[in-house]
């Protein structure tokens, strides 16, 4: 997550237009997945919303994604439940159906 975060920070050395614009829209998805592991739901929410400015400021957010529905997308994430899992592997991996593997060092 620190490469993403210094070519963040290398993005401002760049003039602005709307490539770099594009470039900073793009690392803040990139970094989507690495926050909300993290826990880190403050700095997800203020890269989305920098970067649905840029994204208004080029006109790219209209047509690509909006705020609201990656608030929206995190609220259905939040929603889920140890249960629902269970029940929706229980529903979808069929024990039948499938295989077992084990990684076995080499012999020496």
């Amino acid at each position: 997550m620190g490469l993403y975060e210094r070519a963040l920070a290398a993005l401002d050395h760049l003039s602005e237009g709307p490539e770099r614009d594009r470039q900073a829209i793009d690392l803040a998805l990139e970094l989507r997945a690495p926050l909300w592991r993290l826990g880190r739901l403050e700095r997800l929410f203020a890269l989305f919303q920098a970067a649905e400015g840029r994204a208004r400021r080029i006109g790219y957010a209209e047509t690509v994604w909006r705020l609201s529905e990656e608030l929206a997308y995190v609220d259905r994430l939040r929603s889920v439940t140890s249960e629902r899992i269970r029940t929706a592997a229980r529903r979808y991996l069929d024990p039948a159906r499938g295989g077992r593997l084990a990684f076995v060092p080499p012999a020496r």
